[in-house]
């Protein structure tokens, strides 16, 4: 049978139908089963995520779409531990992943419910990579990340904090591991390349956003310029906001239409 058209839309590859079903006749439990298959952040997903699969709900053409993002908060928020039983593996081997962001975590997850055991290496002080840094409190608060992480480490995965993998690492953890997984995430930031740009009072949007999650110093005041009208700028406008600027003008080089940030966080913002 061909998978409904959200569960085609859906790129962690979530059982969408099928856990909306089992929300409805079987109740919390039944549902994070399914979704345990495929998803190790319910409730961040149910946060953050765009909602690729409610673009392509068929209630859509009757209704609107079936809040399926709210919905999967809602289970992740609300499921009991323990998490999902591991498979016994006939030869499970151990995984070293570089990276514990969103990837890292992901590839943790689903070795460890096939039974094979994970090591994440994460430069860090702790895992979550941007999840942790680059997404504002008031979008995913800590307690929600937190208790997503924690059913990852009840499944056995191993978290090494402070330790950096680089490519000449690669052939020791080979010696040591059956595999390494390169999950080391995002790469750098773009930068404006323009005159002015490292001007003081110039600042990287994510490395901002970092800043305002560990707290300012010193607070803003004043009018803010935000460059760029993806899901971090609008993020760093919000937040800037929050944090005691008199007025945020965010500047786009295209249409507010064409603006990559979800629709619901630019009116949020303008809200």
């Amino acid at each position: 049978a061909l998978a409904a058209p959200c569960g085609n839309a859906c790129p962690a590859g979530n059982d969408v139908a099928g856990f909306l079903c089992a929300i409805s006749s079987e109740g919390v439990e039944a549902a994070t089963r399914i979704l345990d298959a495929t998803q190790p952040l319910p409730s961040v997903c149910g946060r953050v995520c765009p909602g690729f699969c409610m673009d392509e709900c068929n209630r859509a053409a009757f209704d609107g779409p079936v809040n399926i993002r709210a919905l999967e908060r809602w289970t992740g928020d609300r499921r009991a531990d323990p998490p999902a039983t591991p498979e016994p593996a006939a030869n499970p081997l151990r995984v070293a992943i570089a990276g514990g962001g969103p990837a890292g975590i992901a590839a943790a997850h689903a070795l460890a419910l096939r039974g094979h055991r994970a090591v994440i290496f994460e430069e860090g002080p702790a895992l979550g990579g941007l999840l942790r840094t680059g997404i504002p409190s008031y979008r995913l608060p800590p307690e929600a990340l937190a208790r997503d992480l924690s059913r990852l480490l009840a499944l056995g995965v191993e978290i090494r904090t402070g330790q950096r993998v680089t490519a000449s690492d690669v052939p020791a953890h080979l010696s040591r591991f059956d595999a390494v997984i390169a999950a080391t995430g995002l790469a750098g930031s773009s930068v404006l390349g323009c005159p002015g740009s490292d001007l003081p009072g110039v600042e990287d949007g994510l490395a901002f956003l970092a800043r305002a999650k560990e707290g300012l110093e010193p607070p803003i005041s004043g009018p803010v310029l935000v460059v760029g009208g993806g899901n971090t700028a609008l993020d760093c406008a919000r937040s800037a906001l929050r944090l005691g600027a008199g007025k945020v003008t965010v500047a786009y080089r295209r249409g507010r239409g064409d603006m990559p940030a979800l629709a619901e966080e630019v009116e949020d913002a303008l809200g």
